[in-house]
């Protein structure tokens, strides 16, 4: 199994971080391990909230 790496900006785009995963890794759980790690909002049964504008 080989890993890939990604860079992952902040909403500012001011901070940068590489992080190494499986290559095979589900992107749905490499978006919910994201979203919890940026302390991003999300509605009460965990699914990541779309920010709303306006």
């Amino acid at each position: 199994m080989n890993n890939i790496t990604i860079e992952v900006w902040d909403a500012t785009g001011n901070k940068k971080q590489l992080v190494e995963l499986p290559s095979d890794a589900p992107i749905n759980r490499v978006i919910a391990v994201l979203v919890d790690r940026m302390n991003l909002p999300r509605w009460p049964v965990g699914i990541p909230r779309a920010p709303r504008y306006g």
